[in-house]
């Protein structure tokens, strides 16, 4: 008897546990979503409150960007504006008319600098010939010193004669005495002529040998200077006379016997 009452008793279920459960998990993210809610809101009214001050004056700043580059523009659309007013009064006509001014005046500019670098080449070889003739000169007033100082050093019985006059031809210098005929021509480098025999005790020969050296020269490049002695005044005129008569140019000038020309 009371095994059968067991059966007909009610099954033991756990639906009640899952209700609380349920429940009560429901409650948990009920709370949690409001508390999410809440900490949203406190956020967003917080950085609605700190923003604003940051939000104006970065809009201040683009605001004078902007500003910035409207005026710029502005500026822009003046000069094309002037532009377009330059274009429109061109006369498009007169065009050929100032090209043609324009090569002129570049053709002219062109020659200016090739007269300019012609003159600056000019000055340069100038400059270059100048040098030279400044290293000429130069070597020329060591020769002359050197000379001086030879000059100096020899006996005082010598006599030291100078072209003063500039001339063209070259100077011969003929010195006359009883011996006979000396010479000097004075180029580049000097030369010195003896027409004198030491074996013939008589002028007559070195006259000779002088005539016939003198025959073969060009008066147009020669001038003669007779240097004579009291010993050769017996030929000494008639050698400038006979030179004269040969058409060189001729000078004479009397010499002490006991002196010599500086040869």
């Amino acid at each position: 008897m009371s095994r059968r009452r067991r059966d007909n008793e009610p099954p033991v279920t756990l639906f009640s546990f899952q209700d609380i459960i349920t429940s009560v998990s429901g409650v948990l993210i009920l709370v949690t979503l409001m508390m999410v809610l809440d900490l949203i809101n406190r956020h967003s009214s917080s950085a609605a409150t700190a923003a604003p001050a940051p939000v104006s004056e970065a809009l201040v700043q683009d605001d004078a960007h902007l500003q910035s580059e409207i005026e710029t523009l502005q500026a822009q659309m003046d000069r094309a504006q002037e532009r377009v007013r330059t274009v429109s009064q061109i006369n498009f006509a007169e065009i050929p008319l100032l090209l043609d001014k324009e090569t002129m005046r570049k053709q002219a500019l062109d020659q200016e600098v090739r007269d300019l670098t012609a003159s600056l080449d000019t000055a340069r070889y100038a400059q270059s010939q100048g040098e030279a003739r400044k290293a000429q000169l130069s070597q020329r007033i060591s020769q002359l010193e050197k000379e001086l100082q030879q000059i100096k050093s020899e006996p005082a019985n010598r006599v030291t004669f100078a072209n003063r006059e500039p001339t063209d031809k070259t100077p011969v210098l003929v010195e006359c005495s009883h011996a006979g005929v000396r010479v000097k021509i004075c180029a580049e480098p000097p030369r010195i002529q003896s027409f004198i025999d030491p074996a013939s005790v008589h002028y007559a020969s070195s006259i000779r040998k002088f005539k016939e050296w003198t025959a073969a020269l060009s008066h147009s490049k020669y001038a003669f200077v007779v240097l004579i002695k009291p010993s050769a005044c017996a030929y000494g005129p008639a050698l400038v006379g006979e030179l004269r008569d040969l058409d060189y140019d001729v000078g004479y000038e009397p010499l002490e016997e006991e002196k010599d020309a500086v040869f």
